[in-house]
Order: structure tokens, then sequence, then C-alpha cells
């Protein structure tokens, strides 16, 4: 993982009181907007929690450090599948 541990605590934390069953079953239901589109719904999860959880812009706040592969991959991380 290319993210810094420190920059991964900090997503983990803000991403962890939005990943809640409430939602875990909500997605599992498909009950979210163009549900129907999606192809991996992990991945789709992961990025609307991550939207979800105001956490810092990877491209502006951080300098472009990560692109979305290195927060798939720190979100995959932080938040166990479906």
């Amino acid at each position: 993982m290319k993210m810094s541990l420190s920059d991964y605590a900090e997503l983990a934390a803000a991403v962890k009181p939005f990943d809640t069953e409430v939602n875990r079953d909500r997605y599992r239901r498909g009950e979210y907007p163009r549900s129907a589109g999606t192809k991996d719904l992990n991945v789709r999860y992961a990025f609307d929690i991550f939207h979800a959880c105001g956490w810092r812009n990877p491209r502006t706040d951080l300098g472009g450090l990560y692109n979305d592969a290195h927060l798939a991959t720190a979100l995959r991380k932080a938040i166990p599948p479906l």
C-alpha cells in the first residue's frame, strides 16, 4: 500500500463511523442511487463511504500523492467486504 501509515490511520478513523450495519444492509439490498449500474458492490460501497465521510481530497488536499488505485487499496483494508 502506497499510502503512509499516518494517512491510512486518519482515513480508517474517518470512514469507521459511516460503515454501519444499516448502511451495509442497504447496499446489500441494492437500495442506493444508480444501483443497477454497479459492477463491484464492495468497491462502490467503499467509495461511497469515503465520499460520505468527507476525508481530505487525495488529489488536492494531499498534493496528488494518491490516485484511485492507492485509495481503493487503503479502503479495502479499512472497510471489510459486504
